[in-house]
């Protein structure tokens, strides 16, 4: 398989920019309300997969 057919894995950084501007990720990431799969995400190049329920807290 070439490096054209790997299939690209979604970072929750990468779903939430969707949504969100770089600043609004950060400041919810600071403040630990991003949760993955009901886990508070600690790393936002973390995998998330389409799957995956991701939501921030309190929202």
């Amino acid at each position: 398989m070439s490096d054209d057919e790997t299939p690209q894995v979604e970072t929750v950084r990468v779903r939430l920019q969707r949504f969100l501007s770089d600043e609004r990720i950060a400041t919810h990431f600071e403040n630990k309300v991003i949760m993955l799969a009901g886990e508070v995400v600690e790393d936002l190049d973390s995998e998330a997969a389409p799957n995956l329920h991701l939501v921030i807290a309190g929202s």
